[in-house]
C-alpha cells in the first residue's frame, strides 16, 4: 500500500536569492510539444519571467510571419524531423533549443549537429530558462560544457543535507538531480 508523509515546514524568506522579476520581457518564445502536463506549465513559467509564449502541438502550425526569439522543440524520437519542419515552414522562427531528460544525454551531440543552438533538461529550470533564452535571443552562442559521463555533480557551499523519500525510480533520479544541482547533499530511500 506505502506510506504517506505529510509535514509543515516554515522558512525565512531568503533576500536576494530570486531571478530579476521579469528577464524575459519583451522576449518570444515558441513552444513545439505535444504533451498535456509539462508543456503548458512551461508557457506559464515563460509568461511569469515575462516572455510572450505559445505552444503548438505540430511546427506547421506556426505563422511563416511570425518571428521567435526563440523555439522550444520537446525532445523524442522525431525531434530532428520537427526541426527539419520547423526551419521548412516557419524561416523566421530563432535558434531551436531541445528539451531533453536526464537520460536522454547521451543523445546530445547527435541534436547539436542537427541544429540545435542548447538543450535544457527537464524539469526545465527557471534559472536555466532565463539563462538561455536570453542568450540566445540576443543572438549570443552558447559553448554548452561537453556531456560528462561520470564524476560528482556540483554542490554549493552550505547546501542542505536532504532525504528524499519516494518508491518511484524515475521521480527518485529525477529528484536527486534537480536537488545535487541547486547544490544540495541528498540521500535516497524509498
Amino acid at each position: 500500500e506505502g506510506s504517506v508523509f505529510s509535514f509543515d515546514l516554515w522558512l525565512p524568506p531568503v533576500e536576494g536569492g530570486r531571478l530579476a522579476a521579469r528577464p524575459l520581457l519583451g522576449r518570444r518564445v515558441a513552444l513545439v510539444s505535444a504533451g498535456a502536463v509539462e508543456p503548458p506549465l512551461l508557457v506559464r513559467r515563460l509568461h511569469a519571467l515575462g516572455a510572450e509564449a505559445v505552444q503548438v502541438e505540430d511546427p506547421e502550425t506556426l505563422d511563416p510571419a511570425e518571428s521567435f526569439d526563440v523555439v522550444l522543440v520537446d525532445g523524442d524520437d522525431r525531434t530532428g524531423e520537427t526541426l527539419a519542419t520547423l526551419r521548412r515552414h516557419a524561416a523566421a522562427a530563432g535558434p531551436a533549443v531541445v528539451l531533453v531528460t536526464p537520460t536522454d544525454r547521451a543523445r546530445l551531440a547527435d541534436l547539436r549537429r542537427a541544429g540545435f543552438a542548447a538543450h535544457l533538461v527537464k524539469p526545465v529550470r527557471a534559472a536555466s530558462l532565463a539563462r538561455v533564452v536570453t542568450a540566445l535571443g540576443a543572438g549570443e552562442t552558447l559553448d554548452e560544457a561537453p556531456v560528462a559521463t561520470s564524476g560528482a555533480p556540483r554542490r554549493a557551499e552550505g547546501g542542505l543535507a536532504l532525504l528524499l523519500a519516494d518508491d518511484n525510480e524515475i521521480n527518485a533520479l529525477l529528484g536527486r538531480a534537480l536537488l545535487e544541482n541547486l547544490g544540495h547533499r541528498v540521500t535516497v530511500v524509498a
